[in-house]
């Protein structure tokens, strides 16, 4: 009875220490600082930044190298939205590093925004224990709709304007990727003064959503042609993709802001990505049976 008591205690230490270790690995391959993407991965389908209409339906194929020599026992490429709408694990068969996922991602019931997409692949040994995890650092690709795009096409109206931040030139994903929760709106208006006194506003509104306004900035002179914001906490918008709306009213030639001009106005996107959360790791409290304790 002694000797059946000790063995059933032990058995119980042994299973729950299967599911930690399981456990540890799980949130190893999760939670990854993106200081150590040890293996790289070329998409040919979808080629990253692809603007994908939603129905579309693709093949995932990527072409994977290590720096050494190494025989995958398993890959799988993982497609996860930054603004929590969720994620979707595809696993992917190949040779020669050129890996294709066994089946299709149908985009038809995927909500529009952007979305990570990256490759990790694992190496088991003869019994079935992992022995090492390699993970690609994630790229992006964005699902829009007509509806979308019509949603948020703002061209500059009533003058010219040259963003200056968020950067312009960051086209993909829907602009600048910010990593913090800090940032700046400023732009130039070349040939033309701002009506400061009638109140130009910068409003922060969801990609695709014009009537649902976050945040309402106030616009201030910053020197010459320059307009902007100055420093702005944004730790308050998720993850996710969003417009930033100008609008005010261009002074007349005279300066006379009592007869304020020409309405004009104007749209740059960001997107707001600061990673996966990194997950706590809690671990279990292991009680010890005695021999002599019942």
């Amino acid at each position: 009875m002694f000797l059946e008591r000790i063995q059933k205690h032990l058995r119980s230490i042994f299973i729950l220490s299967l599911v930690f270790t399981q456990g540890l690995v799980f949130i190893a391959t999760k939670a990854s600082d993106g200081d150590n993407y040890n293996l790289q991965a070329t998409f040919i389908e979808p080629i990253l930044g692809q603007n994908i209409e939603v129905g579309q339906s693709l093949s995932l194929q990527a072409q994977l190298e290590t720096d050494g020599a190494v025989d995958f026992s398993t890959v799988f490429f993982t497609i996860e939205s930054i603004a929590g709408f969720g994620e979707m694990n595809f696993e992917a068969q190949g040779q020669a590093g050129n890996y294709q996922a066994a089946s299709s991602w149908d985009t038809s019931a995927w909500q529009t925004g952007t979305y990570r997409i990256f490759a990790t692949a694992y190496v088991y040994d003869n019994e079935g224990l992992l022995q090492d995890t390699y993970q690609s650092a994630p790229g992006f690709v964005n699902l829009y709709s007509n509806y979308q795009i019509a949603a948020d096409a703002l061209p500059a109206a009533g003058g010219e304007i040259n963003w200056l931040q968020p950067d312009p030139d960051e086209a993909f994903p829907p602009g600048e990727v910010i990593t913090g929760n800090t940032m700046s709106f400023q732009f130039e208006l070349p040939g033309g003064n701002l009506n400061i006194a009638n109140g130009p506003t910068i409003e922060i509104r969801p990609w695709g959503e014009a009537d649902n306004t976050l945040m309402t900035l106030s616009v201030g002179n910053d020197a010459g042609d320059t307009y902007g914001t100055g420093p702005v906490d944004i730790s308050g918008l998720e993850d996710g993709v969003y417009n930033a709306v100008f609008e005010g009213l261009l002074d007349e030639e005279n300066g006379n802001i009592d007869n304020p001009g020409e309405p004009i106005s104007a749209a740059i996107g960001f997107t707001v990505d600061r990673g996966p959360v990194a997950v706590d790791l809690v671990l279990p409290d292991l009680q010890i049976l005695h021999p002599n304790n019942s």
